[in-house]
């Protein structure tokens, strides 16, 4: 129990840590799956299973497909967090990946920061988005590899 909170609030105060919170909240939001949440519905006592995104301002003109491809063990939990390059736009995601079910989502051209929690592996790092092809996360047995992957 106390573990699944600290590892809560480490989850959270790692994808908060660069991007603070939006000035302006608006209700023009798009992608399919953005939501709305508080801090209360995410410090829950019972462990909870969200999947999506949240953008609170929505995602900008200039987007790109982001594929998470999971390797080798059953599920991986992957947590990302970024802001576009004019700040505009903020993004934050919580998505559980199957082996041998990838997941695509758009993303606006800026900055990011990952954490993947597998089994007891914690990976965490950075990247970039600043074209339109494709870009691909592949986790693996051993790490996280970000590219241009096919």
């Amino acid at each position: 129990m106390k573990s699944k909170i600290l590892i809560s609030f480490l989850i959270a105060a790692l994808l908060t840590a660069g991007n603070p919170a939006p000035e302006f909240i608006t209700n023009n939001t798009t992608s399919a799956q953005i939501s709305r949440t508080t801090a209360g519905s995410i410090m829950t006592s019972e462990a909870q299973s969200y999947n999506g995104c949240m953008a609170p301002n929505g995602l900008g003109k200039r987007t790109a497909p982001f594929k998470i491809e999971v390797f080798g063990k059953k599920k991986a939990d992957v947590y990302l967090s970024g802001t576009s390059k004019n700040g505009n736009y903020s993004i934050h995601c919580e998505l559980t990946v199957k082996q041998g079910q990838p997941v695509t989502i758009d993303l606006p051209w800026g900055d990011f920061v990952y954490l993947v929690i597998r089994d007891s592996m914690i990976r965490r790092g950075s990247f970039f988005i600043n074209q339109s092809d494709k870009a691909t996360m592949q986790v693996l047995k051993d790490k996280v590899r970000i590219g241009p992957f096919e």
